[in-house]
């Protein structure tokens, strides 16, 4: 983010005529200032407001030099002498916004900006300034306007270019930022920071010779920048040239031995190339550095882009070399009806998550509650600055919420849990454990359940143990809503249906580790449960669905030739029989229609199970062609409290 330093208008008068020594003492305190003697400068510029209390210059520079020494409370207290005595001045309304930003308080600065904007509404630089602080906290539709109205004013206006680039880069709309980035290393030519900019820009496009051709642009400008070397190190290795990869890996080692995303992308270069005994070598250098990094995942100078988007499994090695999400953890939490239970859920929560020390935020996904559950989620949001919700505008169902919830969600590990209070919170940190030994899905397992054992647990059981022999995954509970997964999973899998529950088994079919840990579970002490015997019934529907797409989506002939094969060997039969019976048994043929009643049953059974099978197919040809969504969101509000409402 790039902000403007203090830069007060000069040349104010202070409406008297001023004797010698005052000139002296504020060109002195100019001139300190200029040179960066910020002690001497200050102890003029004092000297000159106590002689010329109402000379607005010599307060404005005064206020910078506090500020550039810490002293933001001294130069808030200029700052606001200035204003009380010049309203009408936007650039002390500038001067006391960057005083606040340098402070830590953007909310005042953003109040200030504006005051200033209100003054002056066609200053360029008064909107860049603005648009990027308002970047800083999160509020980006609102950067990207003042940011665009600063490059309306100012077409050629770098600063702009760049903020609104990363603006882009945050709303995940990366070709206007590349746009953006090639159109500011054209106005300044040969700086490195936009150049390595670009290469991870295309690299997240999946350009990587666009890639690497502006890394080694950089380093021909930083020659000894290891993490653009790195970054180059990974074009490669994304291009599948793993010799250079790994040769550039190496050249980042030897440059710094401690730079632990080297290492670890080093070893998974290794292991893809099949080099064994050199990857094993390097898998114990990244143990011995891993403690020094606390094993948490490697974070960047350029967290604003993704180096890429994966869209297979990440392998463990590479994925923990190149995360650089925006949060650490995201908390899914579909909920339907359960105000009373909103406030002692975020009350378990929210010290669960504060004591694990990661950077953090929870999605509530309100499925079309009739009741206050909304209401409460909004006043949480207004006081939680982590809180995000998504709002139905109907009842969708919990995989539609949880594919908001994963669409949603930033973070490097996802955790899903239902809002019913039946999860506990406090089984978080051990899901976060297992995934830490390498798995990509952890799974809860409610071994002591307090549901109602003809109603809940009884179907539950059968249909786990159905599920699990059907689909090859050995789960005791696949209907916990508890788990933990890594990005790479959740990214690649598409919801449908009631498909929430075999979500294991089509991560599983993608060559995902998956453990199951027990886990608590409380009564439902608040509300109706929104599961009953009717859910059995799609279940098992979707059970044959999944087996099918599992086994036979890339080979369906396989499926439907061997029904046709069965289908046509039972006709035969049949007909043989059918035959033998009209010559031999002439009477009893006449009379016995419950032969024929069976075959054409059995033969109108297969020919609706074979169409659904193939509305299936189509189906979710067209949802994949077409990205139509599952499900439409009424309103979202964010990390800000703001709303936006569809």
């Amino acid at each position: 983010m790039r902000n403007g330093k203090l830069s007060p208008k000069r040349n104010h008068s202070s409406g008297r005529i001023r004797n010698a020594s005052d000139v002296t003492d504020l060109s002195r305190g100019k001139l300190s200032l200029s040179q960066g003697r910020v002690e001497e400068a200050k102890r003029h510029l004092e000297q000159a407001v106590r002689k010329e209390p109402r000379n607005p210059e010599a307060r404005q520079l005064l206020a910078s030099a506090y500020a550039s020494l810490g002293a933001f409370d001294r130069a808030e207290e200029q700052l606001k002498h200035l204003v009380g005595h010049h309203p009408q001045r936007a650039d002390a309304y500038r001067a006391l916004a960057e005083v606040k930003v340098a402070a830590g308080d953007p909310d005042a600065a953003i109040e200030n900006y504006q005051k200033a904007l209100f003054l002056e509404k066609a200053d360029a630089r008064l909107h860049n300034d603005l648009g990027a602080v308002l970047f800083a906290v999160g509020r980006f539709s609102e950067a990207e306007k003042h940011l665009e109205a600063a490059l309306t004013l100012r077409h050629e206006y770098p600063d702009a270019i760049h903020n609104l680039a990363m603006v882009y880069l945050r709303q995940e709309d990366a070709e206007k930022a590349r746009d953006l980035l090639e159109r500011l290393a054209v106005l300044e030519p040969g700086k490195h920071e936009t150049l390595q900019q670009l290469g991870l820009l295309n690299l997240k496009l999946g350009n990587s010779v666009e890639a690497m051709n502006h890394f080694q642009a950089a380093m021909t400008l930083m020659p000894d920048a290891v993490e653009t070397k790195y970054w180059l190190g990974i074009a490669h290795y994304s291009a599948h040239e793993l010799d250079m990869a790994a040769k550039i890996f190496q050249e980042c080692i030897a440059q710094e031995p401690e730079y632990y995303p080297a290492s670890c992308a080093l070893a998974a270069c290794l292991t893809k190339a099949g080099k064994q005994a050199e990857a094993l070598k390097t898998w114990d250098r990244v143990l011995a550095l891993a403690p020094a990094n606390s094993f948490q995942p490697v974070r960047h100078s350029a967290p604003v882009v993704h180096p890429f988007e994966l869209v297979h499994l990440p392998s463990p090695e590479l994925q923990g070399a190149v995360t650089t999400e925006t949060v650490e953890l995201s908390v899914v939490i579909p909920v339907c009806n359960e105000q009373d239970n909103i406030k002692p859920l975020w009350q378990g929560l929210k010290p669960v998550l504060e004591r694990l020390g990661r950077t953090h935020e929870v999605i509530f996904v309100d499925d079309g509650s009739a009741d206050e559950t909304l209401a409460l989620l909004r006043g949480l949001a207004a006081r939680e600055p982590m809180v995000r919700i998504v709002s139905f505008r109907r009842n969708y169902g919990q995989t539609a919420a949880l594919s908001a919830g994963f669409d949603l969600a930033r973070g490097g590990i996802v955790v899903t849990m239902d809002g019913d209070l039946q999860n506990d919170p406090e089984d978080i940190p051990m899901l976060l454990e297992k995934l830490a030994d390498g798995y990509d899905l952890v799974s809860g397992w409610r071994q002591d359940r307090k549901d109602k054992l003809l109603s809940r647990r009884l179907p539950s059981i059968l249909a786990n143990r159905l599920i699990a022999r059907i689909t090859g995954v050995k789960l005791h509970d696949y209907g916990c809503s508890l788990k933990a997964y890594k990005r790479g999973v959740i990214k690649n899998i598409r919801l449908y249906g009631e498909m929430h529950r075999f979500i294991p088994a089509v991560v599983s079919w993608l060559g995902a580790k998956i453990v199951e840990v027990p886990v608590k579970h409380h009564p439902r002490i608040h509300g109706q449960t929104k599961y009953g015997l009717s859910r059995t019934t799609r279940v098992i529907l979707d059970l044959i669905n999944v087996k099918f797409l599992l086994s036979y989506l890339t080979r369906p002939m396989q499926y439907f030739g061997k029904l046709g094969i069965m289908s046509i060997g039972a006709a035969i039969i049949s007909a043989v029989l059918l035959t033998i019976g009209a010559i031999v048994f002439p009477d009893l043929f006449s009379t016995n229609t419950v032969l024929l009643s069976t075959v054409l049953f059995t033969l109108v059974g297969v020919q609706f199970i074979t169409i659904g099978l193939l509305a299936e197919i189509v189906i979710r040809t067209y949802h994949e062609s077409q990205r139509r969504p599952i499900y439409v969101v009424k309103e979202l509000i964010g990390e800000d409290g703001t709303e936006a409402t569809s």
